[in-house]
Formats: structure tokens, sequence, C-alpha cells
């Protein structure tokens, strides 16, 4: 029987041809930046120079393309990783009961939830708010470990998760959880076309969650046409389609602003200082976190006895850092980064491909946010608890009763 090109494509998955995540990147990196470089109807015109941030967007992206050229193309390894971490039910109480902990723990300290609290969320403890998401990695290897198998995952662990750390009054953390398991999706199981599509209605809906959630946030505490003055808010009440997402629309005039107040007011380079200060925050006493450090450079006002917390882009980030070479450097060794590891994911076990999800999903969002914060610090101390459970239970088999 002789098979046409569409059934030899449909009876070998591997042969269909898949977006590469980089390119992914790429695209939403442009998009970000270039919705805030042009002069939208939305926006305030001439309100600070461009020419800083028009520089470093275009640096970054000659980064990211020298990346794509010289390791884009690199073939997966035929040979599965032998490392296969347990599922145990046992592990999986163990990282509930710590995210239970932490969420009542929150919430006796805050008396009530911070979510409805406004900015009080800020008082938050740091080591108590990284430790949640242990229980959200360990639903995400959960979920990706059943899609390798071929296994319907469960879907409601997935909305326990991302409903409770909700609670901490952040959405980045159920952001993180949903875009690890999307991209999964899009780099081992979607085609080229499909990953295009979806990518196109996930990007709308990541943009408009993200607007209504920062919009109620915001509106606790201020009008919005008070907050973002950066919003032509008369092109606002003639279009009122636009309202909703002010947040984002105004997220994106903002970023590149901060980028050229940035050029302003940065006396010298930090020379890694900006990206070791978010590690401080792990040692005693009070210290200021990289996007403290980035309101305080931009004048922004204080909270809580501290600069308000600003994001810098990852071109921004890296320029306080490295200056204009930094930026080329560091947007290459991310996008080689992305493209090794997924060339290792592809024929590598559920935990590899979780850890690349993972990891990309947080390269995504630096695009807006900058360096990575220390939760990075507990996925490492995920991977540690996984690795040590594994090696107790091949030690004292008998002893276990891990299911």
């Amino acid at each position: 029987m002789i098979l046409t090109k569409k059934q030899k494509l449909s009876s070998n998955p591997k042969s269909t041809k898949k977006l590469h995540p980089l390119l992914l990147f790429i695209g939403a990196y442009c998009t970000y930046n270039i919705l805030g470089l042009l002069n939208m109807p939305w926006s305030l015109q001439g309100a600070y120079s461009k020419d800083l941030p028009w520089s470093l967007f275009i640096i970054g992206l000659a980064g990211c393309i020298t990346g794509y050229i010289l390791f884009g193309r690199k073939k997966a390894p035929l040979k599965h990783t032998e490392f296969r971490s347990s599922k145990s039910k046992s592990l999986g109480a163990f990282f509930l009961l710590i995210f239970v902990s932490c969420i009542a723990f929150t919430i006796i300290t805050n008396k009530g939830i911070p979510l409805l609290l406004g900015e009080a969320r800020f008082t938050n403890s740091a080591i108590i708010f990284n430790l949640a998401p242990l229980f959200g990695f360990w639903i995400m290897f959960r979920y990706i470990s059943d899609l390798d198998i071929k296994k319907k995952p469960k879907k409601a662990p997935v909305i326990f998760y991302c409903v409770g750390i909700i609670i901490f009054g952040y959405r980045a953390p159920a952001l993180i959880a949903m875009l690890t398991i999307y991209f999964c999706y899009t780099t081992f199981e979607f085609d080229k076309n499909k990953t295009i599509k979806h990518a196109a209605i996930t990007a709308t809906a990541f943009i408009s969650i993200s607007a209504i959630f920062s919009g109620y946030r915001i509106s606790q505490e201020y009008e919005l046409s008070d907050f973002f003055k950066n919003v032509d808010f008369q092109y606002v009440d003639e279009h009122k389609y636009v309202a909703p997402l002010v947040p984002v629309l105004s997220m994106f005039d903002f970023s590149q602003q901060t980028i050229s107040s940035i050029g302003t007011n940065l006396k010298s380079h930090m020379n890694g200082a900006l990206f070791l200060s978010n590690y401080e925050a792990l040692l005693p006493g009070s210290h200021w976190g990289a996007r403290n450090i980035v309101g305080d450079l931009t004048a922004a006002r204080w909270v809580n006895n501290r600069p308000m917390s600003i994001t810098p882009t990852l071109q921004g980030a890296l320029y306080i850092d490295f200056s204009y070479a930094g930026v080329f450097l560091g947007f290459f060794i991310i996008a080689t980064a992305i493209c090794l590891m997924k060339s290792y994911a592809t024929n590598g076990s559920a935990l590899f491909k979780f850890s690349f999800c993972y990891l990309f999903t947080l390269s995504l969002l630096s695009i807006h946010s900058g360096y990575w914060d220390i939760s990075i610090l507990f996925y490492c101390l995920f991977l540690v608890i996984i690795k040590i459970f594994d090696l107790l239970k091949n030690t004292f088999p008998k002893q276990s009763s891990f299911a």
C-alpha cells in the first residue's frame, strides 16, 4: 500500500514541522517594544526622547537573531535522558501542605486576603511568597509528565493552584503556571500553524486578563486617569472599547519611558550590581531588589519606606549593568540557551521538558520585568527536593510507601 505525503506526516508526528520557541520569543519581544516605541493614538506624544529605547531594542534584537542563526537549527540528540523522577502522591501531599500553610500564614499576618488589600500586599513575606509556588512546580511537572506519556492531564489541580496563588495579590505566579503548560504544547505537541494560531489567541487573552487584573488592583487606591498619566483619556473616552485595556496600553509606553529615564539619570553602569540585588533579599536586613533600584533611579514614588517597584525591561536592566555591549551579549546568551535547551528537551524526560518550559516562560516575561528574581532559587530548591526524594526512595525501598 502506498501512503500519500499527508498520511506519512500523520503517521510520523516527529516529521511535523514545529515553530521554534525562540521565534515566539522574538515575536513577543518585537510586539511588546514596538507598541511602545511607535506613536500610538492612545499615548501622549512627545513626553520623552525615544532615541535610547530604539537603540537598545535594535541591539537586543540583533543579539537574538545572531543566536538563532548560530544555534537555531541544532538537532535534538536521539537518546532519551535516563533520569526519571518520582510521581509520588506523598511528595505531592508534602508540597500541598507547604502551599496551604503559606496561604494561611499570609492571610493571618495580613488580617485579610492580600488581593483585596491594595498596596498592603507589598508587606508579604518574600520567603513565604516564594515557598508557595513549590506546589505549582509540582502541578506543572505532573501535568507535563502525563502529557509526555499521552495520558490526559488533570486540569483541576492547575485551577486550584492558580486560584490559591492569586490570594497573595500578584498575577505573575498563576500566569507562569499557565504559560509553562501552554509552551509545552507549542514546543512539543502543536505543529507550526497551530502554534501561530494559538499564540495569537493566547496573547490576546494574556493581555486582556493582565489589563483587567491590573485595573482592578489599581482602582482600589487610585482613579485610573490619575494613575496612568501617559494615556490620552480624551481618546479613551471617544473609543470606549479601549478603556478595559488602558493598564496594558499604558505599560507599553511606560516601559520605553522608563528606559529613557534610565538613560537620563544613570551616572555610571552598575557592572552586575543590579543583577545581584535581587538575591541580596535572602541576606539579613532590609535590601532593595532590582526593581526598587530602578524605581529610585527613575524617581518613582515611595511605598512602605522604599521606592516603588518599576520594571526596567530586559534591555533596560542589561543596559544599567553593562551598557550597550551587555544588551547584545545578554540577548545572545538567552537566545543560545533557548536553542540548546529546546534541543535537549525534545527527547528528554518530563522533568527536562518542564524545566525548559518554565525557564522559557521566565525568559519571555523578562522582556517586561527584566532580571529573574529569587523565585529561580526556589525552582532549584524544588529540583533538589525531587532528587533527594528519589535517592531516599531507591535507598530505602522497603521502608517507603510511595504511591
